[in-house]
């Protein structure tokens, strides 16, 4: 099976896969499990890629405005 694109594309932004996989670790963290295996987890995958740090802070961006509404 191919990888999928985890780099950020040329303006910057991260890949649509990468985009879904921030969303996916957002949910898994958010489903109201405390599991530090999961955090831990997630901190790797921030670390495995800066566009996947990009991802997830734009996702936290959302959420704070989100909850300002």
């Amino acid at each position: 099976m191919p990888e999928a694109d985890t780099s950020p594309s040329v303006n910057g932004r991260p890949s649509e896969a990468v985009v879904r996989e921030a969303i996916a670790w957002w949910a898994r963290l958010q489903s109201g499990i405390d599991d530090a295996a999961e955090r831990e987890s997630c901190h790797a995958w921030l670390a495995q890629d800066p566009a996947h740090r990009v991802a997830w802070d734009r996702l936290q961006d959302i959420g704070r405005d989100a909850r300002r509404v």
